[in-house]
């Protein structure tokens, strides 16, 4: 996920008004004791990252800072400066140590490093660390990922396992949309993508039922599938063998 801007604050935390759980944005402290769609073997470390996307204000050419948007001469991309989250809130992250970079050394490598060469607010990403992000055109990127107390993204376990995203290497994934398996292997990276095709999918079909519906409940009595709107305080009917809203009821 790509969030427009965000900001440091005086201790680890990085704040933004992207809506970090809404977005599924796990730390490595977020995630269930026990959670079957992580191999064991990777144990507390698949919390996701902050990559810092920002250019530095205009005129600074401090050297401490230059470091921060430096290229890879072997690929002419610009060197990623990440975080590990150790903790994510629905409107902040709680930031862990730097991820990589062996050529950014000493005080450089903190937060206040970063805060003294950027200005107030900067662009950022998140990724996944040690995982594939799964997201499809019309599918996106399912996740059981909610606003738990305090405010802290938690993973409700009582939702559907097949709510997931997250694939890893030398595992089998299965979601409510695809099932594959991704070879492991040492030398992936946070920019590390590839896409496929899936043919053959029906064609999503859609009614206007209202504009916002807290409950759907089908009945074998009628055969009807009937939504609540309680925008306009309506009770919408709709016949499913063609789809189609046949009365609304207030």
């Amino acid at each position: 996920m790509a969030g427009e801007a965000g900001r440091f604050d005086g201790s680890n935390n990085f704040i933004a008004d992207t809506g970090f759980c809404g977005a599924g944005v796990l730390g490595a402290n977020n995630f269930p004791a026990s959670d079957p769609t992580i191999p064991e073997s990777l144990g507390g470390t698949v919390g996701d990252q902050l990559i810092i996307t920002a250019d530095l204000p205009p005129g600074e050419t401090r050297t401490e800072c230059q470091v921060y948007v430096s290229v890879d001469p072997a690929t002419n991309l610009r060197l990623p400066v990440a975080f590990a989250i150790s903790e994510s809130f629905a409107d902040h992250l709680v930031l862990g140590e730097m991820i990589g970079r062996p050529d950014i050394v000493d005080a450089s490598r903190t937060l206040d490093g970063l805060r003294t060469c950027f200005g107030e607010l900067v662009s950022f990403s998140v990724r996944t660390q040690r995982s594939y992000l799964v997201g499809g055109v019309r599918s996106g990127s399912p996740h059981r990922v909610v606003e738990g107390a305090g405010g802290a993204c938690t993973v409700d376990t009582a939702q559907d396992i097949n709510l997931q995203s997250r694939a890893f290497g030398g595992v089998p994934f299965a979601n409510r949309h695809v099932a594959f398996q991704i070879s492991a292997r040492d030398d992936v990276t946070s920019t590390t993508s590839f896409a496929f095709s899936i043919g053959g999918v029906p064609l999503q079909l859609g009614a206007d039922v209202g504009q916002q519906q807290t409950r759907l409940h089908y009945t074998d009595v009628d055969g009807y599938l009937y939504a609540v709107d309680t925008a306009s305080q309506a009770l919408v009917r709709m016949q499913l063998n063609e789809f189609l809203v046949l009365n609304t009821f207030r």
